[in-house]
C-alpha cells in the first residue's frame, strides 16, 4: 500500500531542498554575534562607559559601549544615537554593520 506517489515524494524533496538553500543563504548575509568581551572603561564627563568587543560570525570584531548605571548599549561609540536597551540588540547591529572586513586571525 502506497501513501504517496513517486511524483509527490519528488516534489516534497525538491521543496525541502529549496527551503534549506534559502535559509542557508539568508544566514550567510547576516553576520551574528558570537561572543562579547569587556576591553576597557572610559570616563566621559560624569558618565562612566564600558567598551565591549563583539566577535561576529564573519570573523570581524566591533565595539559597543555600555553606559554605567543605565540600560543603554551604543554601537560605534557613546552618544552616537544608535543605542539599544539590551546588549544583544546592539551586538546584532554592530555585526550587521561590520560588512566584509575580516580579520586574518582572531
Amino acid at each position: 500500500m502506497r501513501i504517496f506517489s513517486a511524483r509527490t515524494v519528488s516534489l516534497l524533496l525538491l521543496f525541502i531542498a529549496a527551503l534549506t538553500t534559502s535559509v542557508g543563504a539568508n544566514s550567510a548575509h547576516a553576520p551574528q554575534p558570537e561572543s562579547l568581551r569587556l576591553t576597557n572603561y572610559y570616563d566621559i564627563g560624569s558618565d562612566r562607559y564600558r567598551e565591549i568587543e563583539v566577535a561576529c560570525s564573519n570573523r570581524t570584531e566591533q565595539a559597543i559601549f555600555k553606559r554605567e548605571q543605565q540600560r543603554e548599549w551604543c554601537v560605534g561609540g557613546p552618544g552616537t544615537g544608535d543605542c539599544f536597551r539590551d546588549a544583544m540588540g546592539a551586538a546584532k547591529r554592530a555585526c550587521a554593520n561590520s560588512g566584509n572586513r575580516s580579520l586574518a586571525k582572531r
